[in-house]
């Protein structure tokens, strides 16, 4: 089939020309919301795209050079017009701020189609072919599969494709885990380096200004990796591999990371208090232990139990039991530092853990949280309130132990012993781990 160069009318293209049955159901809603108002179209435009690869419902057709540059063009199923999505990919929802985006290239409008003489077919540029061809599958699975096989494996598998598809092994993917609020087990499939290396420091500058330009270092290509309105990584390439192909390879890496990121809200958040659960806690627990070993940092773990919360739920009902979690669970949160973790333990016991914090500095925060919840009531109506207190057992690293089972039990019994010596205290552990957990609290 010969296929015509197609210019694109963004309102005309997203109303006739795209197949919107393909796309799911909220999507379609909003692109014909957004029709029938003048809403803008470019992030929906972007969006209809990404799904319609990702499904492999438009393919890739050939190339098109642009200077010393090959575009690659797609096409629909049983249609004659090629289009060049790249321009319509810039906005992408995971586009830069606008503070640190550079310009956006103008938009093609309707014009007279090229003839099919001036497009080179997918056989011309094989390797560009399979690359997009193998970028889109592996979109597809990742968003289908990546929680079966974790993060670090599922990144590996990018790169490892990455490097089979543009030949040899300079594909280089680095990752600033501290952007990304996650901790990412450091793999040989892939340069791991924070932020502060003034050399990284410097790519990651470079980066987040020019936008979805490539920054070119040393005879290599980087792209940023965007995650969460910012760059959080960059794939570097040899700069004589197609921009395009490699800026799409980067937008599955951030597909990734943000699909991860999503889940994780999702699998380690606590439905009622909206803290971390814990599956999350017996996830981070031993991360910032081992981080706080091999940087010779302290790490304090908390426990902390609502006094007499039985009662709230028999007096008042388990409604307002719901209430007082959510409210407890707001002060803890409201009233730790960005780099503490809060997590719902179970019932009505709350976990923290404050890494980078000593015994007494530790104590103190123990304290405040204390204090605050049993001088902030929770309100039922003007004239009617519940005051509650908590009891809150610590243990630390390296003082107690340098295990995480044993830091568990050290602060298990020591909310354990401030409950039996009256409730709304803190007591901190002192001697050996217990050879068990306590008694239930």
């Amino acid at each position: 089939m010969g296929y015509r160069l197609q210019r694109v009318d963004l309102h005309r293209f997203l109303a006739t020309e795209l197949p919107l049955k393909e796309l799911g159901s909220d999507l379609r809603q909003q692109i014909r919301h957004a029709l029938q108002t003048r809403a803008p179209l470019e992030d929906l435009a972007a969006r209809a795209i990404r799904e319609l690869l990702a499904k492999g419902v438009f393919r890739p057709v050939g190339t098109l050079r642009n200077g010393s540059e090959r575009l690659p063009l797609h096409a629909l199923p049983s249609s004659d017009r090629a289009y060049d999505l790249s321009p319509l990919l810039e906005a992408t929802h995971e586009r830069p701020p606008a503070e640190a985006r550079a310009p956006d290239p103008p938009l093609q409008e309707v014009g007279q189609s090229r003839p099919a003489a001036e497009i080179s077919m997918a056989g011309g540029n094989v390797a560009n072919s399979d690359a997009w061809a193998s970028i889109s599958a592996m979109r597809t699975l990742l968003r289908r599969d990546w929680v079966a096989y974790g993060l670090e494996a599922s990144l590996a598998g990018v790169i490892q494709e990455l490097r089979q598809r543009f030949g040899g092994s300079g594909v280089q993917l680095v990752l600033w885990p501290e952007r990304l609020g996650i901790s990412i087990q450091e793999a040989p499939e892939w340069e791991l380096i924070l932020s502060d290396a003034p050399q990284r420091a410097e790519l990651l500058g470079a980066l987040s200004s020019s936008g979805k330009d490539p920054h070119l270092e040393a005879g290599q290509q980087w792209f940023a990796v965007w995650a969460q309105q910012r760059v959080v990584g960059a794939l570097g390439v040899d700069v004589s591999l197609s921009a395009h192909i490699v800026s799409e390879a980067a937008g599955v890496v951030g597909d990734l990371l943000h699909a991860f990121l999503r889940s994780q809200a999702r699998v380690f958040t606590d439905a009622l208090t909206g803290i971390h659960n814990r599956s999350f806690f017996d996830h981070q627990f031993p991360v910032e232990l081992e981080r706080s070993r091999r940087a010779n940092q302290p790490l304090a773990l908390l426990f902390a139990d609502i006094d007499h919360f039985k009662s709230v739920n028999d007096r008042f009902g388990h409604d307002v039991g719901d209430l007082v979690l959510q409210h407890v669970a707001r002060l803890i949160v409201t009233h730790l530092r960005r780099i503490d973790y809060a997590f719902r333990w179970g019932g009505e016991e709350f976990a923290v853990i404050l890494p980078g914090t000593r015994a007494e500095e530790a104590n103190n925060t123990a304290e405040r949280l204390r204090q605050v919840v049993k001088e902030t009531r929770v309100m039922l109506s003007e004239s009617n309130a519940v005051d509650i207190t908590i009891s809150i057992g610590m243990a630390n690293f390296p003082g107690n132990s340098a295990r995480d089972a044993e830091l568990l039990r050290c602060a298990d019994q020591a909310l354990y012993q401030a409950k039996e010596a009256g409730r709304d205290r803190v007591v901190v552990w002192s001697g050996a781990a217990p050879p068990e957990l306590g008694a239930g609290h």
